[in-house]
């Protein structure tokens, strides 16, 4: 009898478990709970573990088509952009036997659901959430809320991929989900379109930018059309109601603040 598994969550880790247990004989049920899966998140660093593990799921090469390969991760003192490090990465294949590449979130989520809608051992179940589980002998018997109905499905294996609020993890008493530490750094993403006033010497490169109580890392996208910006600032700032805690609209005075004296 085929093996069988139930993965909590469609993002990055649901979807890469999927096909991976895939390639070991299970068959596969990915329950998500949004209706679909929209462009969601900026920008990824995909470092050489990372590219290895996508070269054994059989996706490195798609993944190169729509990543970039930056030349090097350079390091500058905020105040006035001096070079603090630069480590070269044109030969990290060499180095560390795969490419260190920066991605798209949503580029690299709509590839891994192209993979998993190609295999006829997994099958992937939009606006289902997970909500509770239970030891059924050698079984684990996994109840589901579609809408108003709920459901029940079983498996041998059950894996938690669902974020931060995870209903799985919660469950089996490794924190609830509410209660995330919150260390007083927040960090505001962005993307802007690569023009002119992107410095020559950096188009290629992951920058990163430090101050005493701040940073900022840059780095290109979709074939350097894109510039994805992540600036993280100390803050007590802890958003608005429950669902939108750790999402909101980046406040311009308090970035100017946090940035003031900065070189530009």
């Amino acid at each position: 009898m085929q093996r069988r598994a139930i993965i909590a969550g469609a993002g990055i880790g649901g979807l890469a478990t999927a096909i991976a247990l895939s390639q070991t004989g299970f068959n596969v049920t990915l329950y998500e709970r949004a209706n679909k899966l929209e462009e969601f998140g900026a920008g990824l660093q995909l470092t050489p573990n990372a590219a290895r593990i996508l070269s054994q799921l059989g996706m490195l090469d798609r993944v190169r088509q729509l990543a970039s390969r930056p030349r090097a991760v350079q390091t500058l003192r905020g105040s006035d952009n001096a070079k603090l490090m630069r480590l070269p990465l044109d030969d990290a294949e060499r180095r560390w036997g795969a490419p260190y590449l920066v991605i798209h979130r949503a580029d690299l989520q709509r590839a891994l659901v192209e993979a998993v809608l190609g295999r006829a051992d997994v099958e992937l179940s939009l606006g289902t959430t997970v909500v509770g589980f239970a030891s059924d002998g050698d079984r684990i018997s996994v109840d589901l809320r579609r809408g108003p109905s709920v459901a029940r499905d079983e498996a041998d294996l059950l894996i938690g991929a669902d974020g931060l609020r995870s209903q799985v993890r919660d469950r089996l008493g490794l924190g609830a989900p509410d209660q995330a530490d919150f260390t007083r750094r927040v960090a505001y993403r962005a993307i802007v379109d690569a023009d002119g006033s992107n410095p020559r010497w950096t188009r290629n490169d992951i920058v990163l930018r430090l101050g005493p109580e701040a940073h900022i890392v840059q780095y290109p996208l979709r074939c350097g059309s894109i510039i994805n910006l992540v600036a993280i600032i100390r803050s007590a700032w802890r958003g608005g109601s429950a669902d939108d805690e750790w999402d909101g609209a980046a406040d311009r005075s308090t970035l100017e603040r946090a940035f003031a004296g900065w070189s530009k």
